[in-house]
């Protein structure tokens, strides 16, 4: 029976499980949540997940919320040989840990610069400046090895990839010294795993898109500074509707 998942077109988490899932040959039925609807809010989505948050996986009663624990599970359960998340003990401990590190700094740090965006504000200095010290920190941990937890690609690459290409479509990666390595080393990884291209280059994309739509509003509320914010707001509403 096919494994249920629920996502957003537009999340780069949702494509890690995509990609994920092709990688390893699952067949996915797939519903499409659109938060600008407030699909995630509805009761029956809800019951499911009080997180309220996609990617969401039900294999056949066994539901998770969180990318990075439904790609665990999934190898764990359908590739337990794999070698994206390896059995032996020192390894696999070594993986978890640049997983953990990755998702709550490398990737939290390029999603909060994009939901400045959709909070209709710029990304601030200190977002910016933490946004470059987590690439700062994998350079170095990507220092004399081919990925992340040394010559063989895992779980912890993939993951990398969602989040470095959040960075690469940011003004700031431009001025970064390290860009090409990072660069280089993104390619490393999808000449490995071809489906990152497949399904994350198009979720950015649309993501991209949405962002763009969210700095015309925020320059449109700019260029009337007689207007409080609070009627600019209410006067570019339906916008704003759209961009969520």
């Amino acid at each position: 029976m096919a494994i249920d998942l629920y996502v957003s077109t537009s999340s780069p988490a949702c494509a890690y499980v995509l990609i994920l899932a092709k990688r390893l040959g699952l067949e996915l039925n797939v519903h499409t949540i659109s938060i600008r609807n407030k699909d995630n809010l509805k009761a029956d989505f809800v019951e499911m997940n009080p997180q309220k948050t996609v990617p969401l996986l039900n294999d056949n009663g066994v539901i998770l919320a969180e990318s990075r624990a439904i790609g665990m599970y999934l190898v764990n359960k359908y590739a337990p040989d794999s070698s994206l998340y390896p059995q032996d003990v020192e390894k696999r401990a070594i993986v978890d840990r640049l997983i953990f590190f990755e998702f709550a700094s490398v990737y939290a740090s390029g999603e909060k610069m994009f939901k400045a965006y959709t909070k209709l504000r710029y990304p601030s200095k200190e977002e910016k400046d933490d946004a470059l010290e987590e690439m700062r920190t994998v350079v170095e941990m990507l220092r004399g090895k081919r990925f992340l937890a040394g010559d063989s690609l895992t779980l912890a690459d993939l993951g990398l990839c969602t989040s470095l290409e959040m960075f690469f479509r940011q003004d700031i990666s431009s001025g970064f010294k390290d860009l090409e390595q990072l660069r280089e080393y993104y390619e490393r990884v999808n000449a490995g795993m071809p489906e990152i291209q497949d399904i994350l280059s198009k979720t950015m994309d649309e993501l991209c898109d949405v962002i763009c739509r969210c700095k015309r509003i925020i320059e449109i509320a700019s260029s009337k500074p007689e207007q409080p914010q609070s009627e600019v707001a209410d006067n570019d509403k339906q916008r704003y509707q759209n961009v969520k």
